[in-house]
């Protein structure tokens, strides 16, 4: 049968909108993510804001998350960072402060029909710690994986290592790990899956600080506790000039990773 193809405006409450992420749902909904600046008693701040659209791309409910402090904004997670459940969609997000380098996770989950917060969980950590991605393990639990400035060596300030946290079903933390490519450079967690041995797989990103270099893929294998089992690196040798690198994970059909390393 044809499929029509439209193209539908969508308001959303405030300026600059940034959307950053979409997903269509298993009841044929659109959900999508983004930031906006608000004014809120006569002060402009950045909100984080979830809609959610029927298949015509009518609205059929918004939420926004304003930050509470002056100097902080609230963003969205830049990659799959919305997740459904059986139960309620989940987003993922961070608190930046305008005044240090410190960014601060926060999970927020909200009712499929109505749109109203179910629960928020806020991270707060001394240090940046950023999510990009987030899935629901066999076992019903969260993964959420991005970068962190966290716990780690700052010889050089700009360094960022690759986290992988576990929570339970409301968000609470099973546990955290960090992983470091072995260099000062900037490791950024895309996208984990959990695999067929009760462990998880996660597609990641290596950047050199300076910039003066190629980005490269790295693929890292984890136990079910978030231990480094082992580590791949993809490297765009023979390429030029200096390109960046995207990475994405998925299975073959006979249960095999399929690491793509995109260069560009």
């Amino acid at each position: 049968s044809a499929q029509s193809t439209f193209l539908q405006p969508v308001q959303v409450m405030g300026t600059s909108e940034n959307t950053l992420n979409l997903i269509a749902t298993e009841n044929e909904r659109f959900l999508i993510s983004g930031a906006t600046g608000l004014t809120i008693e006569d002060t402009f701040k950045v909100s984080f804001f979830a809609i959610c659209l029927d298949q015509q791309a009518n609205l059929l409910w918004e939420y926004y998350f304003p930050p509470v402090d002056l100097n902080t904004i609230n963003y969205t997670g830049f990659y799959n960072g919305i997740l459904e459940v059986s139960d309620g969609y989940l987003f993922v997000g961070h608190f930046s402060d305008l005044q240090s380098t410190d960014k601060d996770l926060f999970l927020v989950k909200i009712d499929k029909e109505t749109g109203e917060e179910i629960w928020i969980k806020e991270y707060n950590t001394l240090r940046e710690e950023v999510a990009r991605s987030i899935i629901q393990t066999s076992d019903g639990s969260l993964l959420v994986t991005g970068e962190t400035r966290n716990g780690i060596d700052l010889t050089d300030f700009d360094n960022v290592d690759i986290f992988l946290m576990k929570t339970d079903a409301g968000g609470n933390i099973i546990w955290k790990q960090t992983y470091d490519s072995g260099e000062l450079l900037q490791d950024r967690g895309f996208q984990v899956l959990d695999t067929s041995d009760g462990g998880y797989a996660l597609a990641c990103g290596i950047k050199p600080i300076d910039f003066g270099g190629s980005s490269e893929g790295y693929l890292i294998k984890v136990d079910g506790l978030g231990n480094k089992e082992w580590e791949f690196h993809h490297k765009p040798e023979g390429w030029s000039p200096v390109v960046r690198s995207r990475a994405s994970l998925n299975f073959s059909l006979a249960g095999n990773l399929l690491f793509l390393s995109q260069f560009e």
